[in-house]
C-alpha cells in the first residue's frame, strides 16, 4: 500500500515527466481513407454525430492553467467559516498550500503547482482502501463505469438516496469552483464490500481490499509481518460518486486523472476527494487550426475498437468534439517556488458507448485525436 507522501511523488512525477500522452505519437502519418479501408462502419440513425463546418478544429499551446486554492476546496467540502479557513491554512517552505485540522481529522493538500488536490476527514490509508476497491484487482488499468455498475448493483441506501447524493457533490463541486460535470454515482453497501474483500483475500493475500482500520504489523523481517485486518461493516458504505472536468463548455479528458473523485457516507458527508487535473483557461492561449476527420469517420474507428476490446454488446450513443492533453502539464519553478504552469491542448473526438447492466443504461468513453483518429491512451512513464 503506498503511502500518502509516495502517492503525492508519483502524481507530481507524472505531471513533469516529459513525452507524449497519446498512442497518436506513434504512426500519425496514415491518411483516415487508409484507416478506414476494409472495416468502415456507417452510424445508424439515432447516433448523435457532431457536425463541424470545414472539418477543421483548434489544438491549443501555452494554456494556462488555474490553480487549486485551500479557500475553495474548503469552502466546497467543509463547513468551515472563511476566518476558520485563515486560522488553519498553512504554505510550507516549498510553496506546498495546505489545510489541517488534527482534532477534526480533517486535511486538504494541494500538489505541487496547485494542479492537483486532496481531500480528507478521514486516515489518508483508509481513504486509500475505499478508492482501491473502485479499482480491478491487478491495478492494471482502470475499471469501465458499466463494470463499476456490475461490481455495485445497489442503487440506493436507505437514509440517503443517489438522487439526494448527487445535488450534496453538486453543490460541493460548485462551491469550490470546480468546472466539471456529474458522470455516475455507485452506492457501495458492505455487504458488497465484505464479499470483494473475501474474495480477493483468498486470490491475493488478507491485507487486499481490507475495509479501514486495518495495518500491517512489521516483524522483524518486513516481508514476514502479520495482518490485523478489519472486515467492512455497515457504518463505512458510501457512494463513490465521479465528476468529468470541462473546458469552454466542452468535456476535457485526462488519460491520467480521467475523473474527479468523491466518496460521500451515508450520513450525506463527503470524506474523501481528489482530482489529478485542474482547471485551465483557453483565453490567451496560442492556436492552430488542424484539419480533423470527420464524426462520421470516428464512429467507425471506434466501433472497430469495441470489437477489438471484446466490447461488442455495447451500443455506440454519439460522437462529439472534446478536448484532450497533448502531454504533460508543465510546472515552472524559480528558486524553489512556482512561477506558473501550462498545457498544450488538442481537439478529440469523444465516442460514448452504452451498455445495459441488469436492466440499466451505462455510458462509458473511449477518445480518439481527431487529426490522426488513433486512440487516446496513457503513455508510458
Amino acid at each position: 500500500m503506498r503511502t500518502k507522501k509516495q502517492i503525492e511523488k508519483m502524481m507530481i512525477g507524472m505531471f513533469l515527466g516529459g513525452g507524449c500522452l497519446l498512442s497518436s505519437c506513434h504512426s500519425v502519418h496514415m491518411s483516415a481513407e487508409d484507416r478506414l479501408q476494409g472495416d468502415y462502419q456507417e452510424a445508424a440513425a439515432e447516433v448523435e454525430l457532431e457536425t463541424v463546418e470545414e472539418l477543421t478544429a483548434f489544438a491549443y499551446n501555452d494554456v494556462s492553467v488555474i490553480p487549486y486554492t485551500v479557500e475553495n476546496i474548503a469552502r466546497g467540502f467543509t463547513d468551515l467559516s472563511d476566518e476558520e479557513i485563515e486560522k488553519y491554512k498553512v504554505c510550507d517552505e516549498h510553496d506546498q498550500k495546505s489545510l489541517i485540522i488534527p482534532e477534526e481529522s480533517t486535511e486538504i493538500q494541494l500538489n505541487f503547482g496547485d494542479i492537483s488536490f486532496y481531500f480528507y476527514t478521514i486516515d489518508p490509508e483508509d481513504a486509500l482502501r475505499y478508492l482501491n476497491i473502485t479499482q480491478p484487482e491487478d491495478h492494471k488499468r482502470r475499471f469501465l463505469l458499466s463494470e463499476l455498475a456490475e461490481r455495485f448493483p445497489k442503487k440506493d441506501f436507505d437514509q440517503l438516496s443517489r438522487e439526494e447524493v448527487i445535488k450534496i457533490c453538486d453543490q460541493a463541486m460548485a462551491d469550490a469552483e470546480i468546472p466539471a460535470v456529474f458522470e455516475n454515482a455507485f452506492a457501495m453497501d458492505y455487504e458488497t464490500l465484505r464479499k470483494l474483500q473475501q474474495d480477493a483475500s483468498k486470490q491475493y493475500g488478507e491485507g487486499f481490499y481490507c475495509a479501514p482500520g486495518s495495518e500491517y504489523i512489521e516483524g522483524s523481517d518486513p516481508w514476514n509481518g502479520t495482518w490485523n485486518v478489519k472486515q467492512w461493516t455497515k457504518e463505512q458504505e458510501a457512494y463513490y460518486v465521479v465528476y468529468k472536468q470541462q473546458l469552454d463548455e466542452k468535456r476535457f479528458y485526462s488519460p491520467i486523472f480521467p475523473w474527479i473523485e468523491l466518496f460521500v457516507n451515508a450520513d450525506g458527508q463527503i470524506f474523501y476527494a481528489n482530482s489529478g487535473m485542474p482547471a485551465l483557461d483557453l483565453s490567451q492561449a496560442k492556436k492552430e487550426e488542424q484539419k480533423i476527420i470527420s464524426a462520421q469517420e470516428a464512429y467507425s474507428m471506434g466501433a472497430a475498437i469495441l470489437q477489438k476490446q471484446k466490447l461488442n454488446q455495447s451500443k455506440i450513443l454519439s460522437v462529439k468534439l472534446c478536448y484532450s492533453h497533448k502531454k504533460y502539464i508543465n510546472v515552472e519553478e524559480k528558486n524553489e517556488k512556482v512561477v506558473g504552469a501550462s498545457a498544450s491542448i488538442i481537439p478529440c473526438w469523444e465516442i460514448c458507448f452504452g451498455t445495459d447492466v441488469s436492466g440499466t443504461n451505462v455510458n462509458d468513453y473511449l477518445y480518439l485525436d481527431a487529426v490522426t483518429g488513433l486512440e487516446v491512451q496513457n503513455g508510458i512513464y
